[in-house]
C-alpha cells in the first residue's frame, strides 16, 4: 500500500515538474498591462459615444448663440474686418420695417474685446439692395447712454423714390439708431410742423422709413420719449 501511495506520489510530482517547465505563467507586469488593455478596449465605445455628444452640444449652443446669418451680413461683417475691426462674434437683427416689397434692418455685430458694429441693411424680392446706408464701428465698449441717442442717423430732406424718380437714389429715405435708456419711442418733427413716432424694438434700437410724409419735408427735431410721453432726450436736427 506504501508502495502505491510512494510510486503516485512520485509519479504526480514529475508530472508537474514536466508541465511547470512546458506552460510558463506570464509575469505581474504582463497580467497588469492586459488588464489596462482590456479596460481600454471595453470603455472604447462610451468614449466614442461621449466625444460625439459633446461635439454636437457644443455645435448646437455656438449656432444658438450666433445663428446661421444670410450671405450679406456675413459680406459686411468681413468688411468690417478689413477695415481693421474684430468682428468675429456673429450679429444681430436689432430692428426691422417694411415699406412696399422692401424691408429695412438695423444689425448689430459685437467686437472682440468690447464696442460694436451696427449698420442698415436692406433687402427685397431680389436679395439685397446696395442703398448706400449707413454704418458705424465703435472699438470702446460703449453702455447704452441715459440721456442721448447712439448710432442715430437720418437725411434732413425726406423723400419718397418708390416710384423711381431719382435714377440712382435710394427707394425710401431711412432712419434708424438707439434710443437712451428709459425711451419707448423717437418723435420725428418735420418743419411742415407734422410728426412721426416710432417705436423701439431689441434694446432700444429703431428703423424707420418716412410713409405719408410729404416728400421734400425736412427735419427739424428728433425726441425720444417714454411711455409716458415724458420727453428722455432730445437731438436738434444739424447739431
Amino acid at each position: 500500500m506504501i508502495e502505491v501511495e510512494t510510486a503516485l506520489r512520485q509519479g504526480l510530482e514529475a508530472l508537474a515538474a514536466e508541465t511547470a517547465s512546458v506552460v510558463t505563467p506570464p509575469s505581474v507586469g504582463s497580467i497588469k498591462l492586459r488588464a489596462r488593455r482590456d479596460q481600454a478596449q471595453s470603455r472604447r465605445w462610451p468614449k466614442v459615444v461621449t466625444a460625439i455628444a459633446v461635439g454636437i452640444v457644443v455645435t448646437t449652443g455656438a449656432a444658438a448663440a450666433v445663428g446661421v446669418l444670410p450671405a450679406p451680413v456675413e459680406s459686411m461683417l468681413s468688411e468690417f474686418r478689413s477695415w481693421g475691426f474684430g468682428a468675429n462674434q456673429g450679429a444681430e437683427r436689432m430692428a426691422s420695417v417694411t415699406d412696399g416689397d422692401l424691408t429695412y434692418e438695423v444689425w448689430q455685430a459685437p467686437l472682440d474685446g468690447g464696442g460694436n458694429c451696427v449698420y442698415d441693411r436692406v433687402s427685397g424680392p431680389d436679395g439685397d439692395v446696395n442703398h448706400g446706408g449707413a454704418s458705424q464701428c465703435i472699438s470702446e465698449a460703449e453702455p447704452r447712454s441715459t440721456d442721448r441717442f447712439l448710432h442715430l442717423h437720418y437725411q434732413q430732406p425726406v423723400y419718397d423714390n418708390s416710384t423711381g424718380g431719382r435714377p440712382g437714389a435710394r427707394q425710401h429715405s431711412v432712419s434708424s439708431g438707439q434710443l437712451p435708456l428709459g425711451a419707448t419711442e423717437a418723435v420725428f418733427e418735420f418743419d411742415d410742423g407734422t410728426t412721426l413716432e416710432v417705436a423701439a424694438q431689441r434694446e432700444g434700437y429703431f428703423i424707420t422709413t418716412f410713409p405719408h410724409v410729404r416728400d421734400g419735408v425736412r427735419i427739424v427735431r428728433v425726441t425720444a420719449i417714454d411711455a409716458e410721453g415724458h420727453i428722455v432726450a432730445s437731438h436738434v436736427a444739424g447739431q
